[in-house]
């Protein structure tokens, strides 16, 4: 589920991640206006490969989402896009890091 207002990196003067079990979320101030795009892990087996690349896929989707703008036609435009996803995929890599260090752990913890 992709949301306009997502909770998973602020970014420009600093980013603050917020995630739970089952949602990587990305807040991101980006072009004057906030956009949020939550990222859905609940359906993923993140001990998987497989699993592990589907969330860096939609990650990758999200930060495009969240820092892609059409109105970016200057040069300084185009340099705060690249820096934005620059910045969220750094957090959303952290993020998804600890999601599927969490994810491991309650499986071993199950076991």
């Amino acid at each position: 589920m992709i949301e306009k207002n997502f909770m998973m990196a602020t970014l420009y003067s600093k980013i603050t991640p917020v995630l739970t079990a089952a949602v990587i979320a990305l807040a991101v101030p980006a072009h004057a206006a906030d956009k949020s795009v939550n990222v859905q892990t609940n359906d993923l087996n993140l001990s998987s490969t497989a699993g592990q690349e589907t969330l860096n896929m939609r990650l990758t989707r999200a930060v495009k989402s969240a820092c892609s703008s059409a109105r970016a036609f200057t040069l300084h435009e185009k340099m705060d896009e690249k820096r934005c996803k620059k910045e969220a995929s750094l957090v959303a890599n952290q993020r998804a890091a600890k999601v599927i260090a969490a994810y491991n752990q309650r499986i071993l913890a199950q076991r």
